[in-house]
C-alpha cells in the first residue's frame, strides 16, 4: 500500500511541478508576444521612413537629370566654401603664430633679465654683508640698485600688458 500512496504523491508532485513549468512557459511566450509586437511596430516606423528617404533620393536623382550641371554647381559651392575656410583659418593661425613668437621672444628676455636681477641682488647681498658692515654709499647703491630693479620689472609688465591686450 505504500508503494501505490508513494506513487500517488509522486504523480501530485510531478503535475505540480509540471503545471508550474507550464506556468512558467506561458509566462515567457506572453513577454516574447509583447516583444515581439514593439519589433513589428519599430519595423513598420523603420519601413516608413525607408520608403520616404528612396522618395526623395528619387527626386533629386530626377532633378539632377533633368539639370546635368546642378551636382556639379553644388561640388563647386562646396568646394569654394571650403577653400573660403581655410583662407580664413590659414590667416589666423598666421596671426596667431606670430602672436606666439611674440610671446616666445617676451618670456625669453623677461627670464634674461630676471637672472641678471638675481645676480645683480646676490652681488649686493654681499656688499651689505661685508664685515665693516654696509656703509652709507653701500646703502645708496643698494637702494639704486633695487629702483632700478623696480623700473625693469614694471617696464616688464607694461610689456605683458600690451601683449594681453593685443591678444584681445
Amino acid at each position: 500500500m505504500k508503494s501505490g500512496e508513494d506513487s500517488k504523491s509522486q504523480s501530485k508532485s510531478s503535475q505540480g511541478k509540471s503545471s508550474e513549468a507550464n506556468a512558467q512557459l506561458t509566462d515567457i511566450a506572453g513577454r516574447l508576444g509583447a516583444h515581439l509586437k514593439e519589433l513589428e511596430k519599430e519595423y513598420t516606423t523603420l519601413e516608413a521612413e525607408l520608403k520616404k528617404k528612396k522618395e526623395l533620393r528619387a527626386k533629386l536623382e530626377e532633378k539632377r537629370a533633368a539639370n546635368p550641371g546642378y551636382s556639379d554647381e553644388v561640388a563647386r559651392r562646396r568646394a569654394a566654401r571650403l577653400q573660403r575656410n581655410i583662407d580664413k583659418s590659414g590667416a589666423y593661425v598666421k596671426k596667431q603664430s606670430a602672436f606666439l613668437q611674440k610671446v616666445k621672444a617676451f618670456h625669453e628676455r623677461n627670464e634674461r633679465m630676471l637672472g641678471m636681477i638675481a645676480e645683480r641682488l646676490a652681488g649686493l647681498e654681499q656688499e651689505l654683508q661685508s664685515p665693516d658692515g654696509p656703509t652709507p654709499a653701500a646703502r645708496e647703491h643698494f637702494q639704486n640698485e633695487l629702483l632700478s630693479m623696480l623700473a625693469e620689472l614694471q617696464e616688464m609688465r607694461k610689456k605683458r600688458e600690451k601683449l594681453v591686450q593685443a591678444s584681445t
